[in-house]
């Protein structure tokens, strides 16, 4: 069984896009996808037509009276989501613009609370157990938000009132994903650019592929064909002993490289190690079967295939130091890499490489979609909110502000400021924001979990994936058994 999720309208950011995609899903749980090109007519005698405004978040007016909206988020988070005051930097600016303008429209205060540590979980619950009133709305690291959603101590999303989940500020794939049975408490949005920066995506380096003569991703990503089979082909044969020791080293050039941990390389190709049940109203295992089979075993060859073409070492020890992945596309040593935003654009900026950003290629030409995969610290609504309106109509506006300028800004960092000279890439990139998808097996279940099958079975020589599945399979059921149970019943497990 493929990703299924619960789609609705996908409406591209016009300002930074010229066409926008629409998503449904058929009879047979395949997504399908439809898209044109956003036309205009200059003549004078084209029909008018009406349309509404897909950026209008179509809040009515209110008046808070100067409430004190109180964040709780510790340092690795709180300059993501909110922002005292202007310091002249692009991304702390656009975080105080969003918050001034909902701020001045609702006659709100943003506050934050501190939080001394984001996988904090004991100060969480202990506040929301004790009924103190400490925050209107939280963020913390993802496996600590899940691990307290599941005490019962968040409000469920869908009970709050204005929030509109058809927006684009809302990512359709993402808020499908951590939706059980019609419940989410958890969440991820544009209210902050954590999510952003930790999207996922492939990195090109463009004058080596004009070197070695190599058709255009870009043409492939637009006509469906940008595969793991062509990935492979292309990468297998480029290498070159730059340091001419005759042995693989990460001083030389590959044709891809990676270190480290497959954080997210199944929902790249459509898979989950916990799948949402076809009435959506369970989570199920689904990664015993023959896709997940083929696909280890394709990566298996590609990355452990003599290290010609790729260099792959599994070590999570010095992810961004020398020798790593991001590294060596930074320093021109390899045509492709893959990495969250955050990492390459640390270290590309600097770099003299002359990259292109594209996104992981599909599994094969059948998957509907290009996934950008990505990670977050949710936000969270806690159960002490008494006033619903008031919270759902400050955190749709917030998520609507969020969308039309915090992203957009981060859009920039991201490209560095290059759609004049790489309109390809911001396509690219709108294709990976509008695709952008938390794994819930990720986040329930970690990756000492099925999520992690990769990261077992890849360097391994000797472990097959029927062993593994059988080794880990009663432990794995009793993950989702504990969340169904509460998303079925509403109330902790004990």
């Amino acid at each position: 069984m493929m990703l299924k999720y619960r789609i609705n309208a996908l409406v591209l950011l016009a300002a930074l896009a010229v066409s926008f995609v629409g998503c449904t899903q058929d009879t047979n749980d395949t997504l399908t996808t439809t898209g044109g090109s956003v036309s205009t007519d200059s003549s004078g005698t084209g029909a008018e037509e009406t349309t509404a405004d897909p950026l209008d978040d179509g809040l009515p007016e209110a008046d808070y009276g100067g409430y004190k909206f109180r964040i709780l988020a510790a340092d690795n988070d709180v300059d993501m989501i909110y922002s005292d005051e202007l310091d002249g930097s692009l991304m702390n600016d656009a975080v105080f613009n969003a918050n001034l303008n909902v701020e001045q429209r609702f006659n709100v205060d943003f506050e934050r609370v501190m939080l001394d540590n984001y996988m904090n979980g004991e100060f969480i619950t202990s506040s929301i157990m004790s009924g103190s009133d400490d925050f209107d709305l939280g963020v913390c690291h993802d496996y600590t938000s899940a691990s307290l959603s599941l005490k019962g101590l968040f409000r469920n999303l869908y009970e709050l009132e204005h929030i509109d989940f058809s927006k684009p500020w809302w990512p359709e794939f993402t808020t499908s994903q951590l939706t059980i049975n019609n419940k989410m408490y958890i969440f991820s949005n544009y209210i902050g650019y954590n999510g952003l920066r930790g999207t996922k995506n492939m990195y090109v380096n463009l004058d080596k592929l004009e070197e070695y003569h190599i058709d255009s991703p870009y043409d492939m990503v637009r006509d469906g064909s940008w595969t793991l089979d062509r990935l492979i082909e292309i990468t297998k044969d480029v290498y070159a002993d730059l340091d001419g020791n005759t042995e693989a080293t990460s001083e030389d050039f590959y044709g891809f490289a990676f270190t480290g941990l497959f954080y997210g390389w199944l929902e790249n190709f459509g898979i989950e190690a916990y799948a949402h049940s076809d009435d959506g109203s369970r989570l199920v295992l689904d990664i015993n079967n023959q896709r997940t089979i083929d696909l280890i075993d394709k990566l298996k060859a590609w990355l452990n295939g003599g290290n010609e073409g790729v260099y792959y070492r599994p070590s999570h020890d010095g992810l961004y130091s020398p020798g790593s992945y991001p590294f060596m596309f930074a320093e021109g040593k390899c045509l492709f890499t893959y990495g969250s935003l955050f990492v390459l654009i640390e270290n590309l900026k600097d770099s003299n490489v002359n990259y292109g950003i594209l996104p992981m290629p599909k599994y094969d030409e059948n998957q509907e979609y290009y996934y950008g995969v990505c990670y977050d610290s949710p936000m969270w609504v806690p159960i002490t909110v008494t006033d619903t309106d008031r919270t759902g109509m400050i955190i749709e506006a917030m998520s609507a502000e969020g969308y039309k300028t915090i992203m957009p800004a981060y859009k920039d960092i991201a490209l560095k400021n290059r759609y004049a000279v790489d309109t390809d890439s911001a396509e690219m990139l709108d294709i990976i924001f509008a695709n952008r998808v938390i794994s819930v097996s990720l986040i329930y279940g970690n990756v000492d979990g099925f999520q992690g099958v990769l990261n077992t079975l890849i360097p391994s020589d000797t472990l097959e994936f029927s062993s593994y599945y059988a080794q880990n399979e009663a432990s794995q059921q009793a993950v989702l058994d504990e969340i169904n149970e509460f998303y079925s019943s509403g109330t902790a497990v004990e």
